[in-house]
């Protein structure tokens, strides 16, 4: 019916929308010369101290509500981690959730049930919650102590979406916020998923139907340490507010909770205008500034304008309301490229063949995240949240202490970020050939040279991943950046003592200054070492963003790291060393040289890392023998290779002083052997019978003082040549002499299945 008159009403507001367009608005935001305020309709705000100390603010209040009053300040509950949990993004199942996907169910398990059985187990919490009815000879839920629980919910939950409109990008209208979904329903999907270990809001922009006829994407990808707080009240709060909501109308047939994250017990979503009044309150409690919902919608947009890139803006296209691009920015030319090579433009290509899901396009969710990226990097939350994470580890944070975080804060953001040093080709060889005093020395190639560029370079990326055989320089990569011109300070990451001791050494070789970080240590070097356990600790984190906000810190290094996703089993700290590197944001170099193609994948979801640069070449050891020897008996094998080194330790302590070994054993008096056991119990029974030293991981068997001692005495000149040790000690250990190794196993077949 093109001729009614409402179809003409909606034809001149087509016409319309596209005229105001060309107008520009009448009031208009303004700058200090400094270009830290802005001034709008009469309200200044500070974008170095006003929005950071908000944020602030809201995040402690959020923690405090959520684990000293929902979790009842119980220790043992400890936050949900997104970047442990798996989702599936076009996942439509009635009630499905990433609280239902199978991966998360062992991670999950007993979360929700937990509140409840703080209740019946502590008898404070009991005689709080449950009320003893004579009459009835039953205990019932005394629902005073309810309602005043689901108060402290939705104090809770005020301060979240006020930390959800300001912290993951430019905000949303209050309809789209308040109407988010953590569930899907029976014709609705939800609105939360995680999504490459973060929190992602997905939101249809209904309003554009009015002007487009069809739905736009709101994406936000959530701060981390917000994320931790929405995902720990959803998996263990909910469940607790249905029961609390089941036992107090138990005449209701189907009791349930709203799939609306912000809503009230009875199910009932906020109203559109309350997200006014709670932005206004939570600015006067947090002493900055008082502004709402519309305010700040201008504000935002013109910081937008004003402090991003060109090459940026269109990753805000989305927010800016210009609609999403048709065309490949700077970023994606390789895909637009890609496109025009299967005969399809960039829209058809992006649209209709096959993305990662069907959310939304692969470019607007990547838009969205890198967008997401830039707007907390303006205002330094991912860092600001992290501190005051990290201080929360040790104790309660105080008044101080806060506002020193916001004046520690508020100086960074003032001042010019960092900027790692860097150097051409030629440059940082000249360097490399200064560390070893050779003038010939070249780089490797092209692995070595490759992964220098790719961390050193001229354009140098922030994700590094160098895949180079052992023996083949790894360390050098770390070794010529601590000794650029202004270089900064350089964190190693090692997984063992033995091989923590084994750079030590090499380090002073070269005259680089080192230290071992300890917990609460505040001393600095160019390079600081630190255990796998001791970077997992709160203690550490600190350490290293405050090194970060004095503009100290150039990179992070993890070595050995394919333990990551092959130790995690018997290492804890090793599955959550990549969540607790991707807190700290400097540069990042992951080396190893044991990461098959086909474990890549893995790595890289384990670490949270995108888009890393990944250097590898062919790990091949060519220099390297081996044979296969089957030995038969109880005590067999245990004879023969006791017989077999004693042979060999006799060859390496008779070879004379300089002796080269050539016509005995290579490396004559230096060689030395390593017997690896498969268990604990055969390690110690060769060693007895060699009377040599031991090496275990094992720190009930072995403590670091003893690891050391053992290595020292192997490689000293007085003790014997051999060590029986457990693959602990292979661990990117480094011996520039011969090594005759023995690995002992004792022999399983596992008979094929019937």
């Amino acid at each position: 019916a093109k001729d009614t008159a409402f179809a003409r009403i909606l034809s001149w507001r087509l016409y319309l929308s596209k005229v105001c367009k060309g107008v520009i608005a009448s009031n208009q935001a303004r700058w200090s010369s400094d270009g830290q305020e802005i001034t709008y309709r009469g309200t200044t705000l500070s974008i170095t101290e006003h929005i950071p100390q908000l944020i602030l603010f809201q995040y402690q209040r959020a923690y405090e509500l959520l684990f000293d009053t929902l979790l009842f300040g119980e220790k043992s509950l400890g936050p949900i981690q997104p970047e442990k949990l798996d989702d599936d993004l076009d996942d439509k199942v009635f009630n499905g959730s990433w609280l239902t996907h199978p991966k998360n169910a062992k991670l999950l398990s007993g979360a929700d049930l937990a509140l409840m059985k703080c209740i019946m187990e502590r008898p404070d919490l009991k005689s709080q919650f449950c009320n003893y009815d004579a009459e009835e000879d039953q205990t019932k839920l005394n629902k005073q102590a309810a309602e005043v629980y689901e108060e402290g919910v939705q104090r809770f939950l005020q301060a979240i979406a006020t930390l959800l409109h300001i912290s993951p990008m430019p905000p949303m209208r209050a309809p789209e916020l308040l109407s988010i979904k953590w569930f899907n329903t029976g014709s609705q999907r939800r609105d939360l998923f995680l999504s490459k270990g973060m929190l992602m809001l997905h939101v249809k922009y209904h309003k554009s139907r009015e002007v487009t006829d069809k739905d736009r994407d709101n994406v936000r990808f959530v701060p981390v340490d917000v994320a931790e707080l929405v995902l720990t009240f959803i998996a263990m709060v909910q469940p607790l507010r249905l029961a609390f909501r089941a036992l107090m109308q138990p005449d209701e047939k189907d009791t349930y909770l709203s799939p609306r994250l912000f809503s009230y017990l009875d199910g009932k979503q906020w109203e559109d205008d309350k997200l006014s009044g709670i932005l206004y309150r939570a600015c006067g409690l947090a002493k900055v500034p008082q502004f709402k919902v519309a305010w700040w919608r201008q504000a935002a947009a013109a910081i937008t304008k004003e402090k991003f890139l060109a090459q940026q803006l269109p990753d805000f296209s989305e927010i800016l309301e210009d609609g999403p691009n048709e065309e490949p920015n700077e970023e994606e030319w390789l895909i637009g490229d890609l496109a025009q090579a299967s005969n399809h433009s960039y829209a058809t290509f992006n649209q209709s063949y096959a993305g990662s899901t069907t959310l939304a396009t692969n470019d607007v969710i990547e838009r969205a995240r890198r967008a997401s990226e830039s707007w907390r990097a303006l205002f330094g939350t991912d860092r600001l949240l992290a501190e005051e994470k990290a201080r929360r580890g040790r104790k309660r944070a105080w008044l101080g202490e806060s506002e020193e975080i916001i004046g520690s804060m508020s100086t960074y953001k003032k001042a010019r970020l960092r900027v790692r040093p860097t150097q051409t080709l030629g440059a940082l060889q000249a360097v490399a050939r200064q560390l070893y005093n050779d003038p010939t020395m070249k780089f490797r190639q092209p692995g070595q040279r490759d992964a220098m560029i790719a961390m050193l370079g001229p354009r140098a990326t922030d994700q590094v991943v160098a895949v180079l055989a052992t023996g083949s320089g790894k360390t050098l990569l770390y070794m010529v950046g601590a000794k650029l011109a202004g270089a900064g300070i350089t964190i190693v990451v090692v997984p063992t003592v033995a091989l923590r001791e084994n750079l030590l050494f090499r380090l002073s070789e070269t005259d680089i200054i080192a230290m071992v970080w300890k917990r609460n240590a505040q001393t600095e070097a160019p390079v600081v070492l630190v255990s796998a356990e001791e970077a997992c600790s709160e203690a550490f984190l600190e350490y290293a963003i405050k090194l970060t906000i004095s503009q100290k810190l150039d990179r992070i290094v993890v070595d050995e790291c394919h333990l990551t996703i092959t130790a995690n089993s018997f290492r804890g700290c090793m599955s959550e060393l990549g969540g607790v590197v991707r807190k700290v944001q400097t540069q990042t170099v992951w080396l190893t040289a044991t990461l098959p193609p086909d474990l890549e994948a893995d790595f890289i979801k384990r670490n949270v890392l995108h888009k890393p640069h990944i250097v590898r070449e062919s790990t091949n050891r060519t220099n390297i023998q081996y044979k296969l020897q089957t030995y038969r008996g109880a005590d067999g094998l245990l004879t023969e290779i006791v017989a077999l080194v004693q042979k060999l330790s006799d060859t390496i302590s008779s070879a004379s002083e300089g002796d080269d070994g050539h016509e005995t054993l290579p490396g004559g008096r230096r060689a030395r052997i390593i017997i690896y056991c498969g268990t604990k119990a055969l390690m110690q029974k060769i060693a007895v019978k060699l009377d040599c030293r031991t090496y275990t991981g094992d720190q009930d068997l072995m403590s670091e003082e003893d690891k050391k001692a053992a290595i020292n005495e192997w490689l000293g000149p007085n003790g014997s040549p051999a060590i029986v040790a457990t693959s602990a000690l292979g661990v990117g250990f480094d011996y520039p002499y011969h090594l005759c190794g023995a690995n002992c196993t004792e022999f399983r077949w596992d008979p094929p299945p019937k």
